[in-house]
This record gives structure tokens, sequence and C-alpha cells, in this order.
């Protein structure tokens, strides 16, 4: 799902305004904040992230950044089924099976 107009709108206002430009330079949401809500009917968002494009202000270059807020403190869910959840181990299927795992909570968002 991604996120309402508002949330969206409100982020592109932070990163035009001038006080912020002059601390990280000029940055662009080239990818809209999505939600991950496991559960539609609690209003509570999980996860949520985006991409943004902006220049290295050291080498001038253009750079991308996934930034993701992976914990919510109001979702009970985000708590109790990912971030707690370590007890578990699961492959993590971009590595060699035999030698990566993650935790099932960190599988889970």
């Amino acid at each position: 799902m991604f996120a309402n107009i508002s949330d969206s709108n409100k982020l592109m206002a932070d990163l035009a305004d001038s006080n912020v430009q002059t601390k990280i330079g000029q940055w662009t949401i080239v990818w809209s904040p999505v939600i991950y809500d496991h559960d539609t009917k609690s209003q509570v968002w999980d996860n949520i992230m985006c991409v943004a494009k902006g220049q290295n202000l050291t080498t001038n270059n253009p750079q991308y950044v996934v930034a993701i807020a992976a914990t919510n403190p109001q979702s009970v869910f985000d708590w109790l089924q990912e971030d707690v959840n370590t007890h578990n181990m699961v492959l993590w299927s971009s590595t060699n099976p035999e030698q990566g795992h993650i935790s099932e909570g960190t599988n889970t968002g």
C-alpha cells in the first residue's frame, strides 16, 4: 500500500525546505513511500520505505538512498512477529544456503 498523499507531500515539502537543503543538499523521491501493514484494519503501519536521489556532497556524484523505517513502536505485530521473533532461524535465500541464516522475524519484515 502506498503512503497517503498528505504524508508524501509532507516528505516532499521537507526535502524542498531551504534549511534542510543547506544541511543535506537537494534530494527528490524517486520511489513513493510504500507502507507494509499486516492488518489493514489496524490503521497502524508496520514498516515503511522509500527511495530518494541526491548528490554526494563530497564527490558531487549522484547517489540513491533506500530509507527504511522498520520498527514502528505502535505496531504490536512489528514488535512480536518481526523484532522479537529471533529464536527460529531460516535460510537466507540470497546467500549460500549452507551458511546464511537470518532470524524468522527479520525474514518476515
